[in-house]
C-alpha cells in the first residue's frame, strides 16, 4: 500500500487535475456554448483554489493549466513563422448584383454543378493560426503577409476562448448543432484557422480606465485588438480581455467533406464557432441572411463590417481553386458605411499645435459603427460655410474608413427656428490673441507662441506615439505640466524630477518614475521620430523619414538650402521654405540646442542598401488602407529602403499602388490610371522576391 506522503501526492494531483478539467469545462461552456451553469463568483472562486494549490506544490504545473493564461514575463520581440497552408486574403464585393457575379463565375467554374453556401459573420478583428500537437496548444500566429505571420503564442495563451487543450471528441458536442456531421477523430497534428476581437463592452471598460489616466481613448475594437497582439508582454494582454471564434482547419481532420462538418469538428474540439450562420442553397438565400444580419449587426457584442459566403462542399472548392491572391470558392460582402442621424449641438473651436483653428462638432451621443460618437472635426471654416452647418442642426454623420467621425451634411427641412452659424473667431479661445487668416490658405491662426492651448498640442505631439513614444504621457498629465508651469517646451520635459512629478494630482511615486523612464527612454528614438516631434509645418511622418535618409544629421539639415532641400523626394518649394523658415527663428533653435544637451539622437541611421533591389528601384509607390504588417510609416520604410519612391497621390507617373482594407478613393483612381494595384500579400512576395534575386 502507499504511503501516507504518496497518497497525499496522489489525491493532491487527482485534486488538481479534476480542477483543471472542471474549470475548462466551464470555459468551454462560456465561450463555446454561451450556456454557463455558474457565477462568476464561482468560477472564481474554482480558479483561486487551483491557484493557491499550485502556489503550494509547483510540481503539479503543467502547460495546459488554466493558471497558465495570466501571461509570462514579456519578450523582447516575436519570432516569424511559416504557415502550414497559406493565409490567402478574400476578394470583396459590395452589393447584391456584385454577390450575383460570385454565384455566376462559381457555376461555370463548375461546369453546370449547383453550388450550395453557407454564411457567417465577417468579425471585425484580427486573422490568426493556431496549431495543436497530441491536443496541446503549441504556436499561434497572425495572418502576416500569408505565408508567414508573427509568433504569438505567449499572448494566445492568455485568452480564455482559445483552448490550451483540444476536448476529447464524443458523441455529445454540448450544444445543439446546425448541421449534421459524421464523427471524427482527432489527429496528433492540427492547425485551425479563426479571429481574435474585443468586445464593444470590453474597449469601453479599457477607455474608461486610459481617461482615468489621462490618456488617449482607442478608437475602435479592431485596431485595440490589433495592437494588443503586438505587445511584448503578455500579463498586459491577460487584462484586455480579448476572445476569439474559429472558422476553419487547415491540417489535421481528414474525411471531412463540407464546410458544415469542420464547424461541428471545431465545437467538438473545444474550440468557438460563431453561432450566427446559415446554410444557402441558393444565391437568393445567401442575399437574404446578408440582409438581416446589415440590419441586426448592433445587436451584437462585437463588431462586424460584412458577411463572409463559402462554398460548402469542400470537392468543390477543390475543383474551383484559388487565384494568385484569393480563393475562388469565398467572397465577402462588405456592409455600406453606416450613416447615424443626430442633434449638432454646439461648435467648439480647438487650437492646434501650429495655432490653426479648427471648429469641431459635439454632438448628441450616436452609436455609429460600433462606437459611440460624441465630436467629429468640422476641418475649416470654409469647410462649414460650404456644408451650411448651424447648431441646433439634425445632422447625418458617417466615420470615414469606419474610423474617424465625420458630418456629412445638415437636414435643411428638420432645422429649427433658433438655429445658429459659427463665424471665424476674431481672438483664440485660448489665450485671448487676435487671429490671422492664411493668406493664400482656408486656416485662421494664433501667432501667439505662448498660448497655453498651442503648448499643450506640441507637447502632446512631441510625445505622441508616431513621434517620440512616451508611454504615459496623455492630455491629462500635460495639462498640468503647462499649468503648473513645469513645461512650456519639449525639451523642458527631460529637465522633470521625481519631486516635480509627486505633487501632481493623481501621481503616485511608482507612476512618476515610471514616466521618468518612458521620457529617458526617448532620447535613444531616431532622427525622423524627432524630426516629427520637433512640429515643423509641412512635416509628417514620410517627410521626416525622407529628410533623415538625405541628411547626415539634424546639424546638416538646419544648414540646409532651399534648394538642396527641394532635391528630396516630394518636398517642393512650400515645404522647403516652411523648412527654412523654422530653423531661422532662434527660439526653435535654442529649443534644439536644449534637446541636444539632454542627449536627443541628432545622427540618421543609414537605411539604403548599396545595391537597389531589381523591382524597387527608381519605382513610385503610393501605399493607401489599412495594412496588418505593419504601419503606414513602416511600410513607407522598407520601399524606400529597398530603393523605392514613396508618394502620397496617385498619378500617371506611380507605378504601383499597394492597397489594404478600406482603399478608397486612391484605389479608383489607380484603376483609372492603369497604375498597377497590388493587394498586401502580393505586395510583400514582390518584397521577398526582391530579396531572393538581389
Amino acid at each position: 500500500m502507499p504511503s501516507g506522503n504518496a497518497s497525499t501526492k496522489i489525491e493532491l494531483r487527482q485534486r488538481h487535475q479534476a480542477l483543471c478539467r472542471e474549470i475548462e469545462a466551464h470555459n468551454h461552456r462560456y465561450y463555446s456554448l454561451a450556456s454557463p451553469v455558474i457565477t462568476d463568483q464561482e468560477y472564481d472562486a474554482l480558479l483561486y483554489e487551483l491557484q493557491r494549490l499550485e502556489e503550494a506544490h509547483p510540481e503539479l504545473v503543467t502547460p495546459d493549466s488554466p493558471t497558465q493564461r495570466v501571461g509570462g514575463a514579456p519578450s523582447q520581440g516575436f519570432e516569424t513563422v511559416a504557415h502550414a497552408v497559406p493565409m490567402l486574403s478574400i476578394d470583396n464585393t459590395y452589393n447584391e448584383a456584385e454577390l450575383r457575379n460570385f454565384d455566376g463565375r462559381v457555376r461555370r467554374g463548375l461546369e453546370g454543378v449547383e453550388p450550395h453556401y453557407v454564411v457567417e459573420l465577417k468579425i471585425d478583428g484580427v486573422s490568426v493560426s493556431l496549431r495543436y500537437e497530441n491536443g496541446l496548444l503549441v504556436r499561434a500566429a497572425t495572418r502576416g503577409d500569408g505565408v508567414q505571420g508573427d509568433d504569438i503564442t505567449a499572448n494566445a495563451r492568455t485568452i480564455r476562448s482559445c483552448p490550451l487543450r483540444l476536448r476529447e471528441e464524443s458523441a455529445e458536442s454540448g450544444a445543439e448543432d446546425l448541421f449534421e456531421s459524421p464523427a471524427v477523430k482527432a489527429p496528433g497534428v492540427v492547425e485551425v484557422r479563426g479571429e481574435i476581437y474585443m468586445t464593444i463592452r470590453e474597449l469601453e471598460r479599457i477607455n474608461e480606465e486610459r481617461e482615468k489616466e489621462g490618456l488617449e481613448p482607442f478608437r475602435n475594437p479592431r485596431n485595440t485588438t490589433a495592437g494588443t497582439l503586438k505587445l511584448l508582454d503578455p500579463r498586459q494582454v491577460a487584462r484586455r480581455g480579448l476572445r476569439a471564434y474559429f472558422y476553419d482547419v487547415v491540417e489535421g481532420a481528414s474525411g471531412l467533406a463540407t464546410h458544415r462538418e469542420i464547424l461541428n469538428y471545431l465545437q467538438r474540439v473545444g474550440l468557438p464557432v460563431n453561432p450566427h450562420r446559415a446554410y444557402c442553397e441558393t444565391i437568393d438565400d445567401v442575399i437574404a441572411f446578408c440582409s438581416v444580419w446589415q440590419e441586426k449587426r448592433h445587436e451584437l457584442a462585437y463588431e462586424i463590417d460584412g458577411m463572409v459566403v463559402k462554398v460548402d462542399d469542400l470537392n468543390q472548392r477543390r475543383l474551383l481553386g484559388a487565384t494568385a491572391k484569393a480563393p475562388r470558392w469565398v467572397i465577402a460582402y462588405k456592409f455600406p458605411a453606416e450613416i447615424s442621424r443626430t442633434r449638432l449641438v454646439d461648435i467648439q473651436v480647438q487650437v492646434g499645435k501650429s495655432g490653426a483653428l479648427t471648429p469641431v462638432a459635439v454632438l448628441e451621443p450616436t452609436r455609429l459603427a460600433g462606437t459611440v460618437v460624441k465630436r467629429a472635426s468640422l476641418h475649416n471654416f470654409e469647410e462649414l460655410t460650404r456644408k451650411d452647418l448651424r447648431i441646433g442642426d439634425l445632422v447625418e454623420v458617417q466615420k470615414a474608413g469606419e474610423i474617424i467621425p465625420q458630418v456629412i451634411r445638415a437636414i435643411p427641412e428638420e432645422r429649427p427656428a433658433d438655429a445658429r452659424s459659427v463665424p471665424p473667431p476674431d481672438c483664440c479661445p485660448a489665450c485671448g490673441s487676435r487671429v490671422h487668416k492664411d493668406p493664400e490658405g482656408v486656416f485662421y491662426r494664433c501667432l501667439n507662441t505662448a498660448c497655453p492651448a498651442q503648448i499643450k498640442e506640441k507637447l502632446g505631439h512631441f510625445a505622441s506615439r508616431a513621434a517620440m513614444d512616451i508611454d504615459g504621457l496623455g492630455p491629462a498629465l500635460i495639462e498640468q505640466l503647462v499649468e503648473k508651469g513645469l513645461a512650456e517646451t519639449p525639451s523642458d520635459l527631460f529637465a522633470l524630477t521625481l519631486a516635480d512629478l509627486v505633487q501632481l494630482e493623481r501621481m503616485g511615486e511608482k507612476s512618476a518614475r515610471n514616466i521618468l523612464e518612458a521620457i529617458d527612454t526617448s532620447r535613444s528614438r531616431p532622427l525622423n521620430r524627432l524630426l516629427l516631434g520637433l512640429g515643423i509645418r509641412h512635416v509628417g511622418a514620410r517627410t521626416a523619414q525622407a529628410l533623415s535618409r538625405r541628411f547626415d544629421s539634424l546639424d546638416g539639415l538646419m544648414t540646409a538650402t532651399p534648394e538642396a532641400l527641394t532635391e528630396v523626394e516630394d518636398i517642393g518649394e512650400i515645404v522647403a521654405a516652411s523648412i527654412v523658415d523654422y530653423f531661422e527663428v532662434p527660439e526653435n533653435r535654442s529649443h534644439i540646442e536644449r534637446l541636444r544637451k539632454a542627449g536627443l539622437c541628432f545622427t540618421a541611421e543609414k537605411t539604403m542598401p548599396d545595391t537597389p533591389h531589381p523591382h524597387l528601384a527608381g519605382k513610385s509607390f503610393v501605399v493607401t488602407g489599412t495594412l496588418e504588417s505593419g504601419t503606414r510609416e513602416e511600410i513607407h520604410g522598407r520601399i524606400q529602403a529597398m530603393g523605392g519612391r514613396v508618394s502620397g497621390s496617385i498619378s500617371a507617373k506611380t507605378d504601383f499602388l499597394v492597397a489594404g482594407e478600406n482603399a478608397g478613393s486612391k484605389l479608383d483612381k489607380a484603376r483609372a490610371l492603369g497604375v498597377t494595384v497590388l493587394n498586401e500579400a502580393e505586395f510583400l512576395n514582390l518584397l521577398q522576391t526582391d530579396s531572393q534575386e538581389a
